[in-house]
């Protein structure tokens, strides 16, 4: 599927179809927190999926598109993923998501725990559209973006965590940017609330529903508008800066302090 010339909301666009799409997305416009350069290079640039990514993306298929999942996850039952064997095996399913014995009951494991969420069964019924894309303008920039899922104004966006404490997911919503991604989702997709689920990977797979406050929200929206601004002023001179030209100067952390 080509890039669509207009605006507005696609659906069952393939994901990689998604990915080659030429636009800002929240993944590359928050990279602009640390340079003009890493937002440019994490825009051309795709790095391979690491193993958690992998993971979370086998969860969001098998939550939101169960039907899909059976087809296109499988599992490697091999001890190490290298050798002859591997390879053949990873060339014959290659447009698969290939997960290992233990990733396979790490996910099995969070899944019997988003089903028995009473959170979670009290929004799959009211779930009509997944994996919905849309193109627009945000902040001077035209995006895209991919909801997991949307019921009237509310968005839904499930993360695989090590651990659903909340101080502990605050601090991860910080500094992966989540609060930046909200931001963006409600003006992209026109939202009132946003809540992401965090889904812990180890027994017992905690499942814990978060929603980011009018606070964070307008926070996230500040940092998204300072993102915005690196990258146009990039995009206006044509010049992609790191995060200094000059010597940064450094003193001893406080902790640091010998007195």
């Amino acid at each position: 599927m080509q890039l669509p010339n207009e605006d507005g909301a696609f659906y069952n666009v393939p994901f990689a179809d998604y990915l080659a799409w030429p636009l800002w997305s929240q993944s590359t416009i928050k990279e602009a927190r640390k340079s003009a350069a890493h937002a440019k290079a994490a825009r051309e640039f795709k790095a391979e999926p690491t193993d958690a990514m992998i993971l979370g993306t086998a969860l969001h298929l098998a939550f939101l598109e169960p039907e899909d999942a059976r087809e296109k996850i499988v599992t490697w039952a091999g001890k190490v993923r290298r050798g002859k064997e591997w390879d053949e095996f990873r060339s014959l399913y290659q447009d698969k998501i290939i997960l290992t014995v233990n990733q396979t009951e790490q996910l099995a494991g969070m899944m019997q725990a988003m089903l028995a969420s009473p959170f979670i069964k009290e929004i799959s019924a009211l779930i009509s559209d997944v994996e919905i894309t849309e193109i627009g303008q945000v902040c001077g920039l035209r995006c895209k973006g991919r909801a997991d899922a949307l019921v009237g104004k509310t968005g839904y966006d499930i993360k695989k965590v090590a651990d659903a404490d909340p101080w502990k997911f605050q601090k991860a919503i910080i500094d992966y940017g989540y609060d930046i991604q909200g931001a963006m989702y409600c003006e992209l997709f026109e939202l009132d609330r946003y809540i992401l689920i965090a889904v812990e990977d180890d027994p017992p797979h905690d499942v814990v529903p978060y929603e980011f406050s009018g606070a964070m929200l307008r926070n996230g929206r500040l940092k998204l508008e300072a993102c915005a601004a690196v990258i146009l002023q990039a995009e206006k001179t044509g010049l992609w800066p790191g995060r200094s030209a000059s010597p940064v100067l450094l003193d001893p952390p406080g902790y640091d302090l010998m007195g």
